[in-house]
């Protein structure tokens, strides 16, 4: 609250400020249920989780992500940074060895206070229109490049993955985990339109090498990226609940477990239960997009509500093992709860428990 006072019609005027917080107020009932009925349109999108975060990066907080690396952005650039190596087994894109993204790109502003994501967390925080591509730069250019948009507060402040790892001086000394490697290529991921480019030294390289520069036709849209990686390892884990025997295929005893109608497929009601009852995460009735996709990488061959066959099941498990164990040669960097043995933590203590 701000005064501006005249003592007389001659005098100066003196300026008294006070601070008030709205929550020593009354909230006027009318308003406040309106209010509430306005942002009940958004109950699909923040009551339906789409990852949960690891306790390595909580608390969770995007605050100030143009000022100082944030733990919600060096979440999301982690997970981008999983989700290509594991498209990259589709052929989607290149095998990405970090990500680093300008923190002008993280907008949400947030101290969570949650374990989960919700779909509106990601549409706050990284705008759906936000592209992925993978540039190949070298390790003596990468060596300072974050610390050139540490000079002041800006949208080009660049965040980066939990593998990359800088000293007191600001410059990068490890990339995946491994010591940075001035002599080497490296592939990093970032947004299509500006992320990486706002490095002084990155934009003058490609200025000079407009060959190098990542073929924009190769961007990947961030949602769309990161909904597909987590609905995968949202299967994983339903997938270690039904194979009781650990045999790497389900039976149609095990389908037994999930499939509430008995006709021998699991559909879409199934699928959304097992989200919420064995990935423990919280999805809104009605809000299918979690739910669909997981659908898509459990193995659904079909369009829209058609169900999940046992074939179906067993045989998109087959190929993504073989991938998977393939991919351990190469060293791509994405959970080890993905990998074929691995056993996915936190399932229910009763496995027969009823859906």
């Amino acid at each position: 609250m701000l005064d501006i006072i005249w003592d007389t019609h001659d005098s100066a005027p003196r300026i008294e400020v006070e601070l008030l917080k709205v929550a020593d107020f009354v909230a006027d009932a009318t308003l406040a249920k309106t209010v509430k009925e306005v942002y009940s349109t958004l109950d699909h999108l923040r009551y339906t989780h789409v990852v949960k975060v690891p306790a390595s990066f909580q608390p969770l907080s995007s605050m100030n992500s143009r000022g100082c690396c944030t733990s919600a952005a060096r979440f999301i650039c982690s997970e981008i940074r999983c989700a290509l190596n594991l498209e990259c087994l589709e052929g989607v894109s290149s095998h990405c060895d970090c990500v680093l993204i300008n923190g002008g790109n993280f907008r949400g502003e947030r101290q969570y206070e949650t374990s989960h994501l919700s779909l509106e967390d990601l549409m706050s925080e990284i705008d759906e229109s936000v592209e992925i591509v993978v540039a190949e730069l070298p390790g003596s250019l990468l060596k300072g490049a974050l610390r050139e948009t540490w000079r002041g507060v800006s949208g080009a402040w660049m965040q980066h993955d939990d593998l990359v790892e800088v000293n007191s001086s600001g410059e990068i000394i490890f990339i995946a985990g491994a010591p940075l490697n001035l002599h080497q290529i490296y592939r990093v991921g970032s947004t299509r339109r500006f992320g990486i480019q706002l490095i002084p030294s990155v934009a003058s390289f490609w200025q000079e090498n407009p060959h190098l520069r990542p073929n924009p036709e190769s961007a990947v849209p961030v949602h769309s990226l990161l909904l597909h990686f987590w609905a995968e390892k949202v299967w994983v884990r339903i997938w270690a609940f039904m194979d009781q025997d650990r045999n790497g295929s389900i039976d149609s005893e095990e389908m037994k477990l999930l499939d509430r109608s008995g006709d021998g497929e699991l559909d879409r009601h199934d699928i959304m239960c097992a989200v919420k009852t064995v990935a423990d995460m919280e999805t809104f009735d009605g809000e299918y997009t979690l739910t669909d996709l997981v659908m898509k990488v459990a193995g659904q061959c079909g369009q829209g509500c058609q169900g999940l066959t046992l074939k179906e099941i067993n045989h998109r498990r087959h190929l993504r093992r073989k991938q998977l164990r393939t991919a351990r040669t190469r060293e791509a960097r994405f959970p080890s709860e993905l990998l074929p043995d691995a056993h996915v933590q936190g399932q229910n203590a009763n496995p027969r428990h009823s859906m």
